[in-house]
């Protein structure tokens, strides 16, 4: 045994020589001695000492004379004070000490401590001076002979006596004393002190600490010492060979048994003190002497000790425990010890009312469990039991708890003080553990405040619930101690577990909670990790398996107690009962569980169809080597006895069948072990029936003349007879679980420890493996606590422990994906919340205030949150969990989304906080807009009630709301400062992040919450009546602002996710969503967030959008519907729709493209950039006749809106004018460009038409229909009242005309352009207009229709000039409109037609299409008639230009100059046409 040392460095403390420091001490005592009147005539020889002379001769003769006077000399008259002499004489010489022996050093001193002829005084300088040779380290583990030193020195200090004079100078003495003793085992010899020694020095301090008589200091300064003392004994421990141990020291040992008091050692006397050196060092030994003491300290048989010394020697045993508890467990001896005696004794102690008693015996009892839990193992299911019963509450839960109803039933499941069911658990079952249950009612408050400390301890070892879990609850044999102290423990937080037992203990049962949701945190950490999972992974199998076993087995005995057949049933269909015909199969499960009713047992196995049964039930039994009553005591403790006779023979006689197969010789026959069994049980009864008065109770002598010749004739040896009469008598046969006495104690603990031989070891889990699983089952208990203590708290310690462990429960949820528990935690912190209550503020009555230069708006909600702190401190830790834990969330959902629409609809959120703020960047958002107050703060301190009223009704009368008070403006600024700090933007943006389930399960809430009551329309529509349109406006903006945080969370889901994951699968939901909910949507704002929203999901990369596709066709009733609300759509919008029909061309050919176009012609006219950007996308290559017709009436309408709102600008600026206002030409000028671009358009179209050849004449044909669909559109605004737009569609028509005529065409085409549409155009100018007020304003505008087809004809004069039966015929008719134009007032118009018939004329004229008549003309050539005509209708209508154009008297010289000329104009004709200058 290497024990290592008090002090390695063995160098003296002292600065002075060491011998001079003892000659010192020395000198001390002696001067000490000399002073009282013993010792005053010492004799000159005290002081100087004795010596040896030199001279032998001379030496012998002077001691012969000292012999020879007659008188004793001063060394045998004062021993003491010459044995100091001599030491001080011993040591002059000496400097160096270390080499010197110990016990010479010692014995002076130890001498006068044990003599009872010295004072006090005396003996208390000899101790202090040795204590100063140890603590100065003049004395050390190296001196010589120091084995023999100590030895002498325990014996001494055990054995000190002196004269007594004052009481409290005898306290000194004794406290010193105790100090030695205490130096003595912890100093330098305490490696080599003796098993004796040991014993002698704890038996002393014993003995001081139970002195009644000493002084309470005293007391305690010699407790603190034996504190030290045990605990270094305990310490060797450590370095000792348990194999040294014996395991059958107990039932060898019979001088010693365990119960007395007193040490049994070999105790030293003073004339054995030193005389062997051969000392061993205390060992095991002594150890146990010592443990086996203390512990009969607290022995419930020893009734002579005081609570005090009880108190005592608990404090003695936990400071051994704390020392070496772990080490204790290895050792047999020490192990039965503690296990048996320890533990029987702690359980009655626990049992005392009286408070110190029970606080260190709890105390004990911990530290017990936290040292050696592996071989306690139903010694803690026992102890764990009654404290959880003595927890439990008689009441139920209070219905105003705040409780869930579900974890109410949850927690009363639990209900122990009224369970009186035999069958818990085993093999200590409740109705056993209830024999050591208080009556919590009777007793004092202060128990129930000392138990819960003691689970508080004993949460705080780590893994401790769940070695609890594994090791019982999942032990079919064993109680459910786990789960039973959890439900306890919640139990006793709710606040009426105060008038049970103290204020504190609620708190202090949520710190024990608070400790099991801390340590399955810390067991997080990856160093608790299993190192093979394999391994792990089938441990855990194996554990869930053995707990579903446990529930069968509890189940089918449940059922057997009711109805054995049924319960047998049960059992066997689970595979329990493995072979049900099988008579030793159910007989094996009677013994392996002890749930079964003992009265239903019995009647069970006494029936005679169940022989068999009970024979294979007797079998199971080990009778061997017990006498008839012990095993007859064994069989009646497994069931009770039916108090039938023949079903009592029936027993006892297969009883007396195996018994004597199991010892034969001890009885005869059967015939004779069944007539003693059944006198065996007459005797018992007889005993101890109360009904039977004590004379009249059998005696021996009756007991053996009932048995007289019974043993096949012969009688029964008396004195076996005898031994079984007085176990009777003195031991009556009970079933213990129907009993409250010592004796059902005494079964009750035989039987544990009978158990403990076939129990599986108390094991203990230095892993996590288990931790899911037992948190799985814990969980709602603890969390109904925090929840209910956070519903109730004040402090804000509490608040924070409370927040914490919140905290950490979601942590080791989400680390086992135990999403429920997330979920619950959401939905009851959102609940706290009071924003999604039973009953919505209504947000009309939110009002609008300006507060430190910023809009601030003041409502219901933000009043009622900024006063709740509990619901702030549940807002700011809600969106903890939910940013943290987001994934894991699958329920909560609806909880959480309605809160935050709850809180966007009272402008609470900003639209920063949307994630489609950061992913869409758009610049603002939709909230409500409430009523906007400029008055002050109605309720001041200052201000009446008058006041008040008068205020709040002149706001009315303003036709404003009231102004809020300063109060409820702080208690908004709380509320958004909540808000701030609970990091709601930051979930909402990281809301992207969520994926798999966890993202299905967000978009269904997010739908379904939205499937509520819609807002009245119709109050929309009556602006006359104010008290309906208030509160349905308000309705519509919060029912707007709920579904467009919904549909901007959703796309954002969708677009964000969509990168990272498949999400084709909520595509369809969202966008069902979006279209369903805009119908609703009656502003601008929020039609075009939905729009936006739409095309952000048709623009998703996965889409494929085709005509015939749902999505299409949702695409189009969404126009539709945007078309019918006509509510304008921004530019973005628009932007969105060309970069989707970028990805879709074919979108704009549409009907839905077409209808976009119309929706924006009608609600965006004056979008006319993205207006033109959108119709320059569009072909007209790749537009059918019908799609044409629609193009084209588009381009009417956008022209229309251009002119319409030139036309306002005008008027605007007129009005202008009047005021002085300058004309602006710039915005006159940029519609005019945006009217000209417009009109464009119809050209864009027209050379985007095929370049072929078509028949005019066929009317099917599709180009020539589309180009008379143009001119029809074009000519159609040059009857247009408006200058610009007809100056506009002249500009267009010629130059459409120039691009068909210069496409490849036949003389065809020309005459239908001039039959078709110039000229009938011309004639509505001129027809159409007669008679009307406008008629005068078209003089202009005719001369330049007729401009328009003039120059026309001479573009294609190449063509017309070959065919003269086409171009007479022609001329003629536009002489005739020449003819009507004639009549035009205004000399500018008609210098236009003038110039025009000349320039025709002359053109004709020089191609010699039209010339004068020669001598071959005849009257009937067309050319003739066509001169003449044009002559005649020149002189008469245009004699001006007749005269001009007079070509009768020209040479040919002119002729040709002019025909020169004609060829010039119409060139410039062209070039005009080409440019579109009119």
């Amino acid at each position: 045994m290497d024990v290592p040392r008090a002090f390695p460095n063995q160098e003296p403390l002292c600065s002075i020589s060491p011998s001079s420091l003892v000659i010192n001490e020395i000198i001390t005592i002696v001067t000490a001695i000399r002073k009282t009147s013993r010792w005053r005539s010492s004799g000159v020889a005290s002081i100087l000492g004795v010596t040896t002379l030199n001279d032998e001769f001379l030496a012998d003769g002077l001691e012969n004379h000292w012999k020879t006077n007659g008188e004793k000399s001063s060394t045998v008259r004062y021993p003491l004070v010459m044995e100091f002499s001599q030491l001080k004489a011993d040591l002059t010489n000496q400097h160096d000490l270390s080499n010197f022996d110990s016990l010479r050093l010692l014995s002076p001193f130890l001498r006068t401590i044990k003599s009872p002829r010295t004072t006090g005084n005396v003996t208390s300088l000899c101790i202090s001076a040795i204590l100063k040779f140890f603590s100065l380290r003049i004395i050390t583990d190296k001196s010589p002979n120091l084995n023999v030193a100590m030895r002498n020195l325990s014996f001494a200090i055990t054995q000190c006596r002196f004269e007594s004079y004052d009481s409290s100078q005898d306290e000194v003495v004794l406290l010193r004393v105790s100090r030695l003793m205490e130096e003595s085992v912890r100093g330098a010899g305490n490696r080599i002190l003796s098993d004796d020694s040991i014993c002698e020095i704890v038996e002393t301090g014993l003995s001081m600490c139970c002195q009644m008589r000493v002084s309470a200091m005293l007391r305690q300064s010699a407790e603190l010492s034996m504190i030290n003392i045990i605990q270094c004994i305990f310490e060797r421990l450590k370095y000792i060979d348990p194999g040294l141990d014996d395991e059958n020291f107990w039932n060898e040992s019979s001088k010693h048994p365990i119960e007395e008091q007193d040490f049994h050692y070999n105790r030293l006397n003073n004339n054995n003190e030193a005389n062997s050196s051969d000392i061993v060092p205390f060992g095991i030994e002594s150890i146990r002497e010592v443990l086996r003491v203390l512990i009969s300290f607290i022995d419930s048989k020893n009734h002579h000790f005081t609570h005090q010394v009880k108190c005592m020697a608990l404090r003695f045993i936990n400071a051994a425990f704390e020392v070496a508890g772990e080490h204790m467990g290895n050792f047999p001896s020490l192990r039965i010890l503690i296990s048996d005696t320890l533990c029987k004794s702690l359980l009655h102690l626990i049992r005392n009312s009286q408070t110190p008693v029970l606080t260190n015996s709890l105390i004990v009892m911990t530290t017990l469990l936290q040292a050696m839990p592996h071989h306690l193992k139903l010694q803690q299911e026992l102890f764990i039991s009654y404290l959880i019963s003595c927890l439990q509450i008689p009441t139920q839960v209070p219905k105003d708890s705040g409780l869930e109803s579900s974890l109410v039933k949850a927690i009363s499941s639990t209900n122990l003080a009224n369970d009186h069911n035999a069958d818990r658990a085993t093999p200590t079952s409740f109705s056993e553990r209830k024999r050591f249950v208080l009556d919590s009612e009777g007793s004092p408050p202060e128990i129930r405040e000392l138990i819960v400390e003691c689970f508080g301890s004993l949460s705080r070892i780590p893994g401790f619930l769940v070695d609890l879990y594994v090791n019982y609850d999942c032990d079919p044999q064993m109680s459910d101690l786990a789960l039973d102290l959890v439900r306890v423990l919640t139990r006793n937080c709710l606040i009426d577990a105060a008038r049970y037992s103290t204020n504190n203990v609620p708190p202090l049962c949520l710190d024990a909670l608070l400790n099991f949701i801390h340590n399955f945190h810390e067991r997080l950490l990856p160093a608790y990790e299993p190192k093979d999972h394999d391994r792990a992974s089938e441990a855990s199998t194996s554990l869930l398996q053995s707990k579903e076993r446990k529930f069968l087995i509890i189940e089918g005995a449940n059922l057997f107690n009711e109805n054995p057949n049924d319960g047998i049933s049960y059992l066997s269909s689970h595979s329990i009962i493995e072979h049900p015909s099988e008579s030793t199969s159910i007989a094996s499960f009677f013994h392996s569980t002890n749930r079964l009713s003992k009265r239903v047992l019995g009647e069970y196995l006494t029936k005679a169809s169940n022989t068999e049964i009970l024979d294979a039930f007797m079998v199971a039994f080990d009778f061997k080597g017990k006498r008839i009553d012990e095993a007859l005591r064994m069989l009646l403790q497994s069931f009770r006895l039916p108090g039938e006779s023949q079903l009592i023979e029936r027993v006892v006689e297969a009883f007396a069948h195996y018994y004597v197969e199991a010892n034969p010789g001890v009885v005869a026959s059967k015939d004779a072990a069944f007539v003693l069994s059944y006198s065996i049980i007459m005797l018992n009864t007889d005993q101890h029936n109360p009904n039977i008065k004590a004379q009249a109770r059998m005696t021996l002598d009756d007991f053996c003349r009932n048995v007289r010749g019974v043993n096949d004739g012969a009688d029964f040896d008396r004195q076996f007879l005898s031994d079984i009469y007085k176990a009777i008598r003195n031991f009556e046969i009970i079933v213990a679980e129907e009993h409250d006495t010592e004796l059902s104690f005494f079964y009750i603990w035989s039987k544990l420890l009978q158990n403990c031989k076939n129990t599986t070891p108390f094991r203990r889990t230095d892993s996590n493996v288990f931790d899911c699983i037992v948190f799985k089952d814990v969980w709602n208990s603890i969390l109904a606590a925090l929840m209910y203590v956070f519903s109730t708290a004040t402090e804000d310690t509490v608040f924070y422990r409370v927040v914490n462990g919140i905290q950490q429960t979601a942590d080791v949820a989400a680390q086992f994906n135990q999403t429920y528990i997330i979920d619950y935690i959401v939905r009851r912190l959102a609940d706290f919340t009071a924003i999604v209550s039973a009953r919505t503020p209504e947000n009309q009555i939110n009002t609008a205030i300006t507060h430190e230069d910023h809009q601030l708006v003041v409502s219901e909600l933000s009043v009622r949150l900024g006063r709740d702190f509990r619901a702030q401190l549940a807002l700011i830790v809600l969106f903890w969990v939910c940013n943290k834990f987001k994934n894991c969330m699958h329920d909560s959902w609806p909880s959480v989304v309605s809160l935050i629409l709850a809180l966007g609809s009272n402008n609470l959120l900003t639209k920063d906080s949307l994630p489609g703020a950061k992913l869409f960047q758009y610049e603002h958002f939709p909230f409500p807009n409430p009523s906007v107050s400029s008055g002050k703060s109605t309720f001041n301190k200052e201000g009446g009630l008058l006041s008040a009223l008068s205020s709040y009704l002149s706001s009315y009368a303003n036709d404003e709301p009231p102004a809020p008070s300063s109060e409820e403006i702080g208690q908004t600024l709380s509320s958004i400062e909540c808000i701030r700090s609970s990091k709601i933007d930051e979930f909402l943006h990281n809301l992207l992040d969520v994926e798999g389930p966890t993202l299905r399960r967000l978009v269904d809430s997010l739908i379904d919450i939205s499937d509520g009551p819609l807002p009245d329309n119709t109050s929309i529509q009556n602006e006359n009546t104010s008290f309906i349109i208030g509160p349905s406006k308000s309705s519509h903006a919060h029912f707007n602002t709920q579904n467009l945080i919904i549909a901007d969370m959703l796309t954002s889901l969708f677009m964000g996710v969509s990168k990272k994951t498949d999400v084709s699968n909520i595509k369809e939901h969202v966008l069902s969503y979006l279209l369903s909910k805009s119908e609703h949507v009656v502003d601008e704002q929020s039609m075009n967030h939905f729009s936006y929203y739409i095309l952000l999901l048709y623009m998703d990369e996965d889409l494929e959008l085709q005509e015939s596709s749902i999505e299409w066709k949702k695409l189009t009733e969404y126009f539709a519907m945007v078309k019918k609300k006509e509510l304008p759509i921004e530019s973005s919008i628009i932007s969105m729709f060309l970069e989707l029909s970028n990805r879709y061309p074919y979108l704009l050919y549409s009907a839905f493209g077409f209808d976009f176009l119309d929706v924006l012609l009608h609600v965006n006219s004056g979008d006319v950039s993205d207006l033109l950007v959108i119709f320059h996308r569009i072909s007209a290559r790749q537009l059918d006749l019908p799609k044409l017709q629609r193009y084209f009436s588009c381009i009417d309408m956008f022209i229309q809106n251009i002119v319409k709102q030139l036309a306002n600008i005008l008027s605007r600026q007129k009005k202008g004018l009047s005021k002085g206002k300058p004309v602006d030409k710039t915005t006159l000028e940029s519609h005019g460009k945006d009217l000209n671009d417009a009109f464009d358009l119809y050209l864009k179209a027209t050379s985007e038409f095929e370049d072929e050849h078509y028949d005019v004449t066929d009317d099917k044909n599709v180009l020539h229909q589309k180009w008379k669909l143009v001119y029809s559109h074009i000519c159609k605004f040059c009857l247009s009242r408006s200058r610009s737009l007809r100056t506009s569609s002249f500009s267009s028509l010629q130059r459409v005309v120039m691009v068909q005529l210069d496409k490849s065409h036949d003389v065809n085409v020309t005459m239908s352009l001039f039959h078709q549409v110039l000229l009938p155009t011309m004639e509505n100018m001129i027809t159409g207009l007669n008679g009307k007020p406008e008629h005068h304003l078209f003089g202009v505008a005719k001369a330049q229709m007729f401009s328009i087809i003039c120059k026309t004809l001479l573009l294609d004069m190449d063509i017309l000039s070959k065919q003269s039966n086409m171009l007479y015929p022609l001329w003629l008719k536009l002489m005739d409109v020449a003819i009507k134009l004639s009549a035009m007032h205004g000399s500018e118009a008609m210098a236009e037609v003038m110039e025009s018939i000349k320039n025709v004329y002359l053109i004709l004229h020089s191609a010699g299409a039209l010339c004068g008549p020669t001598v071959h003309d005849t009257g009937s050539d067309p050319l003739l008639k066509t001169w003449n005509s044009t002559w005649n209708n020149l002189f008469i209508y245009y004699p001006e230009l007749a005269q001009e154009l007079d070509l009768s008297s020209e040479t040919e010289t002119e002729t040709q100059a002019q025909t020169e000329t004609g060829t010039e104009k119409r060139n410039e004709e062209h070039n005009s046409l080409e440019t579109g200058v009119i």
